[in-house]
């Protein structure tokens, strides 16, 4: 098992040292192909790492004088203070395994989670006429409010394994990032529904969606998320007004 000192060549820059530690984005390489290899998620973890403590190898710096400085860098308050990535280092193996192991929990409340608002979206697109991606959209964005509220359960239970209340951390991100990009398709695809009673519903449905999901979750917008929603409002009016003024004609 190869020491600290000895995987300092993982963040060395030349290139024919980091294929030969890590996965190569566009071979098709797998961890069950290459287990010692640093996969994906390992070789992200290990640059933030890197760039964290300034391990990266200057573009001046002589190879001896980074190596120097290397070997006095991982002392061992370095070590003692961040097991984690050493004990990556010293086997991608064993620390993958342990993360998938401990990860299961995650998968499979993520996979039942999935498959109960699916069943749910699945009953508001038959309610809405199932007219094609704007009835999915508004469907998403009608049971996202529930499935944020199972994830901040889930984060917020100390029960569950810290890497598993950060992944639902994340997901939870993005699902509030998507639920803005829906509404804002949303309110761009209801110029697509041209029978009055579609319209309708689909519009009354998306107003109801959005009112529940700002007064829960809009002070927590980024500008950008916010500007998304703003975007689909502005196209929306645009075309009830290029309507309106094509019927008056």
């Amino acid at each position: 098992m190869p020491t600290p000192f000895l995987a300092l060549g993982y963040f060395a820059p030349a290139p024919c040292v980091r294929e030969k530690n890590r996965l190569r984005p566009g071979f098709r390489e797998s961890s069950d192909d290459y287990p010692d290899k640093l996969d994906y998620r390992q070789s992200d973890l290990l640059d933030a790492f890197a760039e964290r403590l300034g391990l990266n190898k200057a573009n001046d710096e002589y190879p001896r004088d980074y190596m120097t400085r290397m070997i006095d860098r991982f002392d061992s308050k370095l070590v003692t203070e961040n097991k984690a990535i050493i004990n990556l280092l010293r086997d991608p193996k064993a620390e993958r395994d342990q993360y998938d192991a401990i990860k299961i929990h995650y998968d499979t409340f993520i996979k039942n989670l999935d498959e109960e608002r699916e069943a749910i979206d699945s009953k508001t697109r038959g309610d809405l006429g199932n007219v094609g991606g704007v009835s999915r959209m508004i469907a998403k964005s009608i049971s996202a409010p529930r499935y944020i509220k199972s994830l901040d359960s889930y984060i917020n239970d100390e029960a569950n394994e810290e890497l598993n209340r950060a992944l639902a951390i994340k997901h939870r991100t993005d699902t509030i990032n998507d639920t803005c990009q829906q509404f804002k398709h949303s309110l761009i695809g209801l110029s697509d529904l041209h029978q009055a009673d579609q319209y309708r519903t689909h519009s009354e449905a998306l107003q109801g969606s959005l009112n529940t999901f700002m007064s829960s979750y809009g002070k927590e917008l980024s500008e950008d998320q916010q500007k998304a929603i703003n975007v689909g409002f502005s196209v929306a009016k645009q075309q009830i007004r290029s309507n309106t003024m094509s019927f008056r004609r």
